[in-house]
């Protein structure tokens, strides 16, 4: 991690993986690095990863959180949530209309190969 400006996590959370990323991890990161967690909540340590945020030794983001809101209305509740340097979305936002609408494209698309 020492020499990567822009990492992408993407793990399943299991025993072995919460937290994988923290504090040390992420004092390996060249300053300015940018960190997105495209996992599961609980893979990055919350509040290691607010708090290198927040000391502005990286930027980050991620569309899940340890504590994951379950409609779009319900707030994040986060130590990220309100930290410059972060962007965050709710992890349901594959579910737009739009969203949905590509995915039965898709499945159209699929069944008439396959047909």
């Amino acid at each position: 991690m020492r020499s990567s400006d822009f990492v992408t996590v993407h793990l399943p959370l299991t025993d072995e993986t919460r937290h994988i990323i923290s504090h040390e991890e992420l004092a390996l990161l060249p300053p300015g690095a940018v960190l997105v967690n495209m996992a599961r909540g609980g893979v990055i340590d919350e509040e290691a990863f607010a708090r290198a945020i927040s000391e502005r030794r990286i930027v980050g983001a991620s569309d899940v959180f340890e504590s994951e809101p379950t409609t779009l209305d319900e707030p994040i509740v986060s130590p990220l949530a309100s930290l410059d340097g972060f962007q965050g979305t709710h992890h349901i936002g594959g579910l737009t209309k739009e969203a949905q609408d590509a995915v039965g494209q898709n499945l159209c698309e699929i069944l008439k190969a396959y047909i």
